[in-house]
Formats: structure tokens, sequence, C-alpha cells
């Protein structure tokens, strides 16, 4: 009892101190991001059309745009918070868009930690697994500025452990409470679909393995229950679906399956059209960028998991259970865009939702050789495998604020021999420091900048209203006294002379500024 005791004073020390430290470097460093590609267009178009549909009944602009189809739960919210706090100027309006959503991915690996620590009762394994969650390089800088995919991943991280608090006990508010996440899920990102469907699955896994214990009819009853709480909340979280809700979800599952964006990608030093991605890129892309130490226990796991397969008598069956919940959940998701021939691009971002249920399978090694050392060993594992991610931390630091841009060692050693092999930076963030450069550098009161692509232009909604005054955007090198630009889609070096400053990050560059008039 005492020792229990113990383990739950400790336990809140840690998530009390942890998070809390997490909140206050977010405070400090949100102001050192760029602006996305998408997120003016998310806001305008998905956000701020529904709050004005649902609160200010403008029905038409609403119902004719092109986003209707993608969820906009998130976005829904952010701009009503937006509109509470009554901000006005662009500048205030994105970088407390940033800061909320770092705050909701922080809010998402706090409860990561109390997922962990409900499947293993552990809480030094929840306490590494939520290092791996929150210090996952690329989501962590995505969490400021990517609204929709980290959004995504927070919800399904949320709608994993109402899912294991349901498993464990299938009452009606439990039920209701996984119902309710699963729709907010879904509202932000329609392939959030396969959580019902993968919670249906492990009852009745659940069912044949305890049908002594378990009683069909209760089990039967707690799934009609989340599965209504989730269709109602998907409606509610999704206003078009107030009209029409069958037809309309049809529609959004169709756009998301065939989604039509023409373009091409870098991808192994070649460019690629979105619709000819072969069918190597998710896993290629997954296998480059997750933290090494990630991926090496998500291989035991699996392993082990087959192993027990044989042997599933003599095992904890929920644990069991629970990472092969995880494991479906984040592998189901890649065979499904396998499946469908869905267009994706940009790395594996519309997929970063599954990064979670990915660490909850890798968690699941470490349980197991816990079992089999003694009380002295087992002390030094969870420190020892601190130890072997702080390279991983180490080099969050060196790069800020760009840790969208990191890549493991396990192919390229260093970012810069990624630079033109693969996507770097597709969301134009390091335009905000160059565009920051010529404003600090140069003295004349207004001069034209061509920038290379949309990246460049977005990125001036984070400057100050006297600072934008001073920037005029054109389209001819003959108007413009300097070229910006962040090599996307360029796949070579830019032809300009006079280079006055770049971004490099661990020997990528990845921005140029050049003087054109001298």
């Amino acid at each position: 009892m005492m020792k229990v005791l113990v383990n739950n004073f400790t336990s809140k020390k840690f998530q009390i101190i942890f998070f809390g430290v997490l909140i206050l470097l977010g405070l400090f460093i949100f102001r050192d991001y760029g602006m996305s590609w998408d997120e003016q267009y998310q806001r305008d178009s998905n956000g701020k059309l529904v709050h004005n549909y649902v609160f200010h009944n403008e029905v038409e602009p609403y119902l004719s745009s092109a986003e209707i189809y993608h969820g906009p739960a998130i976005e829904w919210a952010l701009y009503s918070f937006e509109r509470v706090f009554g901000f006005s100027e662009s500048r205030d309006v994105y970088l407390f868009r940033h800061l909320i959503c770092y705050l909701f991915f922080i809010f998402s690996g706090f409860i990561f930690y109390k997922l962990i620590n409900e499947i293993y009762a552990d809480w030094r394994l929840a306490a590494f697994a939520s290092v791996l969650y929150v210090f996952s390089p690329r989501m962590f800088a995505d969490a400021f500025y990517n609204s929709k995919d980290i959004g995504a991943l927070a919800a399904y991280t949320m709608s994993m452990y109402s899912a294991i608090l349901f498993f464990k006990k299938p009452t009606i508010r439990r039920a209701a409470y996984h119902g309710f996440l699963s729709g907010f899920l879904i509202a932000i990102r329609i392939t959030g679909i396969i959580m019902p469907v993968v919670t249906i699955f492990l009852f009745l896994l659940r069912y044949l393995h305890n049908n002594s214990r378990d009683k069909l009819a209760d089990i039967l009853k707690g799934i009609a229950i989340y599965l209504t709480v989730t269709i109602l909340f998907t409606i509610a979280f999704w206003p078009i679906l107030w009209h029409a809700p069958i037809e309309h979800f049809k529609l959004a599952w169709i756009e998301m399956s065939k989604f039509n964006w023409r373009s091409h990608v870098t991808y192994l030093g070649e460019f690629v059209n979105t619709w000819e991605l072969p069918w190597h890129y998710l896993p290629v892309w997954i296998g480059l960028t997750t933290p090494i130490i990630v991926l090496l226990l998500l291989v035991f796991s699996i392993i082990i998991l087959a192993v027990n397969l044989f042997r599933i008598k003599r095992i904890d069956f929920d644990i069991f259970s629970f990472t092969l919940f995880a494991l479906i959940l984040f592998i189901a998701p890649i065979f499904a865009v396998a499946f469908l021939h869905s267009i994706i691009y940009d790395g594996w971002r519309h997929l970063y939702f599954i990064n979670g249920a990915m660490i909850v399978a890798a968690i699941y090694p470490i349980y197991v050789l816990k079992k089999y050392l003694s009380d002295r060993w087992n002390r030094l594992i969870i420190p020892s495998l601190v130890v072997c991610y702080l390279p991983v931390m180490w080099m969050m630091i060196k790069i800020h604020p760009f840790q969208n841009l990191y890549f493991n060692k396990g192919y390229y050693k260093t970012i810069g021999e990624a630079n033109f092999q693969m996507e770097m930076d597709y969301w134009g963030l390091t335009y905000s420091k160059g565009l920051r450069y010529v404003l600090g550098t140069d003295k004349e009161k207004k001069f034209n900048i061509k920038v290379d692509n949309y990246g460049g232009e977005i990125n001036l909604l984070l400057l100050s209203e006297q600072d934008k005054k001073r920037i005029k955007i054109v389209k001819e090198d003959s108007l413009a006294d300097y070229f910006i630009g962040n090599y996307r889609w360029c796949g070579q070096e830019y032809f300009y002379d006079n280079e006055k400053f770049n971004v490099t990050v661990d020997g990528a560059k990845a921005l140029t500024v050049f003087k054109i008039k001298q």
C-alpha cells in the first residue's frame, strides 16, 4: 500500500513538473515559428465560414465552400476562440493560433501519459512514452502551426485513452465519453472512422477470449451506446452533416480517398507526380523521419506480439490486446491509403495522427523486458532509454525552430544529405526568417521583394502592420530589390548572385536571400 502511495505521489510530481515546463517552454518559443502554407486558407475557408454559418446564419458562403468536406472541428474552435479574444491584426491572430495549437498538443501529451499509465500502471514507462510523444521532432514543430494534422493526432490520442477506459469497464458513461471523442476525431479527419471499427473489433476479440466472464448483451449495449454517441457528435461538430448526413458523409469520404491535388513532390532525388507516388512513399518517409529508437522498439513489439499469439493463455491478455489495438490503429491507415490510392504529399503529415498509436505499440517490449529483470536492473531501463534519446532532443535544440526538417541518421547522416533528395521546407516556414532579415538590415522605408512561391507571401501575415507596409511583393526580377526562395519545387541552387543571407539547417540550405538591385 505504501509503495502504491509513493508511486502515485511521484507520478503526480512528474506530471506537474514535466507538463508545467512544456507549457512554459511554449510561452517562450511560440513566436519563433513561421507561417505555414495552409493556415490562412484553413482559417478563412473553413473555421471562419463554419463559425459565421452557425452563429450568424451566413448559409451560402459555407455551403459553396470548397472546404465543406474537410473536417472543421479544430478550425471552428480556433476561430471562435479568436473572436472571443477580439484579435484584429493578422500577427496577433496567427500567433494566438500557434500558441493554442501547441497547448492542445501538450494537453494530448498529458492524456498520453495517462493512457500509458492506465495500460501498465507504471509511471516510469508513462514518463518515457511521454518524452517520445512530445519530443517527436516533426510533431513538436508542427504542433504550433499545423492545426489539421497535429489536431488529428491529439484527438486520436485522446480517443485511444477513452477506448482503453471503455475496454476496461464498459459502462454507459465511458461509452458516451469514448463516443464524444471519436465523433470529435472524425469531425477533424474523416479517416478517424477507423477508431469505431477497431473499437468493435477489440470488443469482439475480448469476448471470444473471455466469453465465460463477459456477457454478450452488456457488450452489445455498450457498443450501441458508443456508436450512437459517435454519430451524434460527428454530426454536431460538422455542420454540413446537419443536412442529409449520410449523403454528405459519403461525399466527404469520396473526396478524402480521391483528393485531386495535381502537383509533384521531391522523393528520393526525383520529382514524382502526386497521383503516381509509389507504394513505399509512406513507409520510407516514416522510416526516415521517426527517431530510430522508436522504430527499433516497434519492430521488437511486432515480433513479440506475433510470438505471444501462440502463448495467449500465458500472458496478460489485456495488455496484449491494448498493444494490438494501438498497432492496428497505426498500421490500418497506412494500408487504407495504399488500398484507396489516396493522394498524399508533403511527407507523411497527413498520417501524423498515427504517431501516438505507433509509440503506444512501441512501449510493449520495454514492459516485457522489465518482467524478466530484477528490481535493481529495472530501475536502470528507463534512464538508459532516456539517455539513448538525448541525441534526438539535442538535435531539436540545435535546429530550432526548424524541427520540421528533421531526419534520423539511419540513412541520411545529416539533413544536408537529404537536401534536394526529399521534400524540405514544404510549409514555407523559413520565409519568416528571410523577411525579418531584410526588414532588420535594409534601412529603406520601402522595398520590393520577389519570392519563389506562396510561402513567401503568407509569412507577411506574421509581420506587424508597420513592417507589412514596407514590403511589396512583385513578380518580375526587374522590379525586385530582393529575391527570397526556399527551394520548394526547385531541385537545384538558384541562379542569382549576391547572396546576403541564408537559413542553413544541419548542412541543408533551406532558404536564401539575394540582393538584386545594388
